[in-house]
């Protein structure tokens, strides 16, 4: 009856909250990996499939399915499906605010007060098919994206199983068309779109650091040819200054450099080497973070 497509800490916990008693209409469990990422959670998914005797596949190729509905959850490919089945994608916004990809991570660089997951049908062009529920909570700042995509994962839970009894109890969906007029959209981004932009202010720039930590990889900034990870960092009083240069040191805070940005001056309190030796800053004050 149903098809789970599931990738990462959404798809497993979306699994592991997921009724028991549903289990036996699930068919397939199709797990998806993610190169980009420090984990991934398929082996964590693969463990809960094999615990509970759920048939799984561990592949981004596979791109249909057989039964009736389909869930995509965490999912990152496409998925094809025939005129009598029904593909049902669930994305991480409240939509049609942050269509396409990495919603969650963009809504935290601006500073969203609101993180939820939308759940719609598939349409030929990306997040725009018909909207079907929608779960969602507030959240408060600093908050790292572990933290965020915990809560995340949570309104994932609930509104999967949501869905299902739907489906099970056979109840239709009170759907709703997007409005066109709302839509905002969220662009891919690669590994360039890690590295700091120090004309950004310093409490964007703060949010960005905590919004592509672990499990992404990490907020990057160059010192030279060489790309240092920011992993730690705070926002502190601005000062006037005449020649204002954005990502020089201006000041040491115990050792911790204080870096000029666009608008405000933000501390330094944990950086670290790409091989993950700790950065120490001690005897440096006259850097330029680019």
């Amino acid at each position: 009856m149903l098809t789970f497509f599931l990738q990462g800490k959404k798809g497993l916990t979306v699994l592991k909250g997921y009724k028991e008693a549903y289990f036996k209409f699930i068919s397939q469990i199709i797990i998806g990996t993610d190169s980009h990422v420090i984990n991934d959670y398929s082996d964590e998914i693969v463990a809960f499939c094999i615990e509970n005797s759920l048939r799984y596949n561990v592949s981004k190729k596979s791109n249909s399915f057989t039964t009736e509905y389909g869930l995509a959850i965490g999912w990152q490919y496409l998925i094809q499906h025939q005129h009598n089945q029904k593909l049902i994608v669930f994305h991480d916004s409240i939509l049609p605010s942050l269509r396409g990809f990495n919603p969650l991570v963009t809504g935290l660089i601006n500073g969203d007060k609101t993180i939820g997951v939308t759940a719609l049908y598939a349409s030929e062009e990306y997040d725009k098919g018909d909207i079907i529920d929608a779960e969602k909570s507030d959240i408060t700042y600093p908050i790292k994206i572990n933290k965020a995509i915990k809560i995340v994962a949570e309104c994932y839970s609930r509104l999967a199983n949501k869905i299902v009894e739907k489906i099970i109890l056979n109840k239709p969906f009170n759907t709703t068309a997007q409005n066109e007029n709302n839509a905002t959209y969220s662009l891919w981004r690669d590994e360039e779109d890690y590295l700091i932009n120090w004309n950004d202010c310093s409490e964007k720039i703060s949010r960005f650091i905590d919004a592509v930590g672990y499990p992404y990889k990490g907020a990057m900034t160059r010192i030279g040819n060489k790309k240092i990870i920011v992993l730690e960092a705070s926002v502190t009083n601005d000062v006037i200054i005449e020649n204002r240069t954005v990502g020089k040191i201006i000041f040491k805070r115990d050792n911790n450099p204080v870096v000029v940005c666009g608008k405000g001056l933000l501390v330094i309190e944990k950086a670290v080497e790409q091989d993950g030796k700790e950065v120490d800053f001690k005897n440096k004050f006259r850097i330029r973070f680019k």
